[in-house]
């Protein structure tokens, strides 16, 4: 599998963990390809279209300088990404509402994800209780 075609996987999981999309058919769906192109893709038979790779960039704010070279993160700007160093070329096309919407796109991301790992954390331990009762027992 080429480079490209493994971020373009990457990106479908983190969607897919960060509860953007439902499952791969809503993912194509909101990319403009079919489940079978999405399949082909993801079994090394069928290259990433540009299509798609246009509108997942449009649709979910991906930064483009991920998919096709693999820098940066997958997200445009983020906190991560401006934390330490912030790319001041790319800041003055954007206005300060734009960049406080793609702010508070991250934290709910991060809000979504941080109340999916608590759920999970809560039911590994009631699990994990569950156990230790039926062997003391």
């Amino acid at each position: 599998m080429n480079d490209l075609s493994i971020r373009f996987i990457a990106v479908f999981e983190e969607l897919m963990t960060s509860n953007q999309v439902k499952n791969q058919i809503d993912f194509c769906k909101k990319i403009g390809i079919s489940p079978s192109q999405f399949t082909e893709i993801r079994n090394n038979r069928s290259q990433v279209g540009i299509k798609a790779l246009h509108n997942l960039v449009k649709e979910f704010d991906v930064d483009a300088n991920y998919l096709l070279k693999g820098t940066y993160s997958i997200y445009n700007i983020s906190p991560e990404a401006t934390e330490s160093v912030i790319d001041y070329a790319q800041c003055e096309t954007c206005s300060y509402k734009t960049l406080a919407e793609r702010y508070e796109r991250d934290i709910q991301r991060y809000e979504r994800e941080i109340e999916r790992l608590t759920q999970t954390i809560q039911e590994l331990r009631s699990g994990y209780r569950g156990k230790t009762k039926s062997i003391s027992a």
